[in-house]
């Protein structure tokens, strides 16, 4: 767009352009020659140059003319009406912007006045299709106009626009406008002739401005104008008319568009300069009124039947256009849509389920927006369900409601910020859309592998879904993450820690406790005891039992509360290395407990990765399995391998430890026993399947 006027060329007439557009005037560009052939064959004559700035025969014709070979000689100007002479003048008023731009002296301007004007009102009434011109006297020089005018073959503003793509003719046809309006900076503005006002404006996500108001009639309906705000800027002004019954015949009321870099503000008195060298101009209602979109558009709805403009449909599909992502009212289609839930997984994308019923439109894609940022659906995970409940919004359209129901999958990231700013399109083929604001109470979270599970109520086969390796990648990483969120309720510092996971029934629990306190006497003094519990509906418990731990030993004893217990390993960095100073641990996942063996190894596995088997209950002839369900190491060993390894979803222990590992690692045979065998659902098996060590 076209940056404001600059002060240095606000006086420069408008006298280099040989095809400006409309402005307001109602006459005819003449068609006859611009020189005699005859002509050619005589002494050559004086040179002119001027322009007809304003053309309305109810009020004046106005413009500048001057002899070039003697710029301070009056010029004697003629108004013809086809081949009828109806009167001259002489130029004799001042332009001093005209003298600055030809750097010369005297009194160009001109005006053709009463008689005259009179008798080319009578002559257009009897001739409609008359074709007005100015020449100087005894010459074939015309006066160009500086807004040119509809031509005998123009379109009227009830000419029909093509259905399609009318949007993108009206945005051309802005554009073309806004430029023209810049190269008429130069003109000399004057608000001395209000012809309308500018009642209610608002401004879209496309930085277009919103009218509506009234106006007098002048045949046009599209032009460029200059608004005059706190400096000048330039616009495109496109509009339908309406008739309004509180306005005279020779009035009507008006929607449109404004394209320009001008910003709205209640603050100002803008006012807008629809035809450029005259006095001819809307204001705006005092103080500015700025309304929704919405508002507006529900305002102009009723008189998009009854508007006379080409432009009315590409207004229309320029409201509801595939780009814009302004919430409309819900009368104002026929399309009807809703979001019944969105489920976000965090730095990963979001599911969607709804629906959407046209009478006759087809749905293309999805859209959604968080805020300023914008997501796509891939059409190939459109999911469409039938959706017979919604027969009494559409009646008659079974076949419509076959497809209503849809879920959909939007890749990227959801800040939590602009969880109250989410909105849905649907985009249509025909390039139109329908918006829908989403409720941030339809929204929830799913922060850990473990709440995945609902989202199989969206993709019964999300395990099959294109984009699963991504999601499954994303919630390894969320429960890495949840397992940061701590709360100490009672910390002791010790050089060596016992890690023990809280199981989550009330009998384990008191077994845990009961062997601690068989055995923490027995641990070398500089070994301390830590509990990682969840704080759920056994934290009573867990409290009750570490106060009697703590009265039982002079061991130290700390009590830390994670989000979930199974992810407690993800845990024991932060915990030990920045409440407890412990630099090696004992780490017993939930699901087991020490046997002697191990209780015997706790206090002396201290040197690198040691796994303390687990044995089977249901197979106690077995040998134990290595596992991070039950492992001694080093705090920043852990910590190096968690933040660097692809670690699986649902705790460490979730799969075996890798290969590399265990030629690495030292083995305890026996060391503990496993509370139960955990069986993981074929989700989080799935979710783990491409885990990489």
């Amino acid at each position: 767009m076209n940056s404001p006027a600059t002060p240095e060329n606000e006086y420069e007439p408008e006298i280099f352009y040989e095809n400006n557009s409309v402005s307001g005037v109602v006459i005819q560009t003449p068609k006859m020659e611009t020189a005699n052939p005859a002509a050619s064959q005589k002494p050559a004559g004086p040179s002119y140059e001027g322009r007809v700035d304003y053309f309305d025969l109810n009020m004046s014709v106005n413009g500048w003319a001057l002899n070039l070979g003697d710029t301070e000689a009056p010029v004697t100007l003629e108004l013809w009406a086809d081949d009828l002479l109806l009167g001259n003048c002489e130029t004799g008023l001042a332009r001093p912007d005209v003298l600055n731009a030809f750097k010369c002296e005297g009194f160009p301007g001109y005006a053709f006045e009463g008689d005259i004007l009179a008798r080319a009102r009578s002559y257009q009434e009897i001739n409609p299709g008359v074709v007005f011109s100015i020449r100087p006297a005894q010459s074939t020089f015309l006066l160009k106009f500086t807004n040119s005018t509809p031509t005998a073959g123009s379109e009227s503003i009830d000419d029909d626009e093509p259905e399609s793509g009318a949007d993108l003719t009206l945005l051309g046809r802005l554009s073309a406008l806004e430029s023209e309006a810049h190269g008429l900076y130069g003109i000399p503005v004057r608000a001395d002739s209000c012809v309308g006002f500018i009642e209610a404006m608002a401004r879209d996500e496309n930085n277009l401005v919103w009218v509506i108001g009234w106006m007098q009639r002048d045949g046009m309906v599209d032009r460029p104008v200059i608004i005059q705000d706190d400096t000048k800027y330039a616009g495109g002004f496109v509009y339908t008319l309406f008739n309004r019954p509180d306005l005279p015949a020779e009035a009507a009321g008006f929607v449109g568009v404004l394209q320009t870099d001008w910003q709205p503000s209640a603050e100002t008195t803008p006012i807008f300069f629809i035809q450029i060298g005259t006095g001819r101009h809307l204001r705006a209602v005092s103080p500015v009124n700025i309304v929704p979109k919405s508002t507006l558009v529900s305002y102009a709805r009723p008189h998009w039947q009854t508007a006379e403009s080409k432009y009315t449909l590409g207004l229309k599909q320029l409201v509801a256009q595939s780009q814009s992502w302004d919430i409309l009212p819900e009368d104002y289609s026929a399309e009807r849509m809703a979001v019944e839930e969105i489920q976000v997984i965090p730095k990963f994308g979001c599911f969607v389920t709804g629906w959407a019923i046209s009478p006759t439109k087809t749905l293309d894609t999805l859209h959604l927006r968080a805020g300023q940022t914008v997501m796509s659906c891939d059409p190939s995970v459109i999911t469409f369900k039938p959706r017979p409940d919604l027969a009494t919004l559409l009646p008659n359209a079974d076949d419509v409601l076959q497809r209503a129901g849809f879920s959909a999958f939007f890749e990227g990231d959801i800040d939590d910020a602009d969880i109250g700013d989410l909105r849905l399109k649907i985009a249509y083929t025909d390039r139109t859309a329908l918006n829908f604001q989403i409720s941030p109470k339809q929204v929830r979270k799913i922060n850990h592998s473990g709440a995945a599970a609902r989202l199989q109520n969206i993709y019964p086969t999300i395990m099959a879904e294109p984009f699963f390796p991504r999601m499954a990648k994303a919630l390894r990483r969320l429960d890495k993450l949840r397992a940061r969120n701590i709360t100490v309720l009672h910390a002791a510092p010790t050089s060596h820690a016992l890690v023990f996971a809280a199981p989550r029934s009330q009998s384990d629990i008191y077994l845990m406790f009961a062997g601690i306190r068989e055995h923490v006497n027995r641990l070398d003094k500089d070994t301390g005891v830590v509990i990682l519990a969840s704080s759920d509906e056994f934290r009573a418990n867990i409290v009750f039992h570490f106060n009697e731990l703590k009265a039982f030993t002079n061991h130290p004893v700390s009590l830390v509360f994670i989000e979930d217990v199974r992810l407690a390993a993800y845990a024991v960095p932060a915990v030990l290395e920045k409440h407890i100073q412990a630099r090696t641990f004992v780490f017993v996942a939930s699901s087991s407990y020490l046997s002697p063996a191990g209780w015997a190894a706790a206090s002396q596995a201290r040197d690198g990765l040691t796994f303390l088997d687990i044995r089977n209950p249901v197979q106690l002839s077995a040998p134990g399995q290595a596992s991070f369900g039950c492992f001694a190491w080093n705090v920043p060993g852990l910590k190096a391998y968690l933040d660097r390894t692809d670690t699986p979803a649902g705790g460490l222990d979730s799969l075996p430890p890798a290969e590399k590992l265990m030629t690495l690692a030292k083995r305890v045979p026996d060391a503990a026993n496993a509370l139960f065998v955990a069986s993981p659902s074929p989700l989080l098996h799935a979710i783990n399947s491409r885990f990489e060590s």
